[in-house]
């Protein structure tokens, strides 16, 4: 029976050996599983990061562009403003030179003297 007794002995201290040794098998592998976890939320904590770098870096260029897009929305509408009025004083006297031509064109004898200034040739040589 003390045999007997040994074997069962020796059975459950292979039993508790064999437990322990997966319960640590178990345990190394959750271990590296844990660390592989770990490594992938760090991975994508960083990743996370760069996003938003990425994404303040994107938006400041967007603030610079539009920045850009505004002073040259400003400098095409001063240069619209000077056109504009440039182009009102030229009706301006195209006005004046046209009541003038009308003016000038209800007195006879002032035509040949009006065409000739025009022409940039002298009464004399109109004949």
């Amino acid at each position: 029976m003390s045999q007997e007794r040994t074997m069962i002995c020796d059975l459950e201290y292979a039993d508790i050996i064999t437990a322990t040794l997966t319960a640590r098998k178990s345990n190394a592998q959750a271990r590296d599983r844990a660390k592989y976890l770990e490594a992938k939320l760090d991975a994508t904590r960083f990743e996370i990061e760069q996003l938003k770098v990425d994404d303040i870096e994107r938006h400041k260029l967007e603030d610079r562009h539009q920045t850009t897009l505004r002073r040259q929305v400003s400098e095409k509408a001063e240069e619209l403003r000077k056109i504009r009025a440039e182009n009102g004083k030229l009706r301006k006297r195209n006005r004046d030179l046209t009541r003038e031509l009308k003016d000038a064109l209800d007195k006879p004898a002032s035509v040949q003297v009006l065409l000739c200034g025009i022409c940039m040739e002298r009464p004399e040589d109109m004949d």
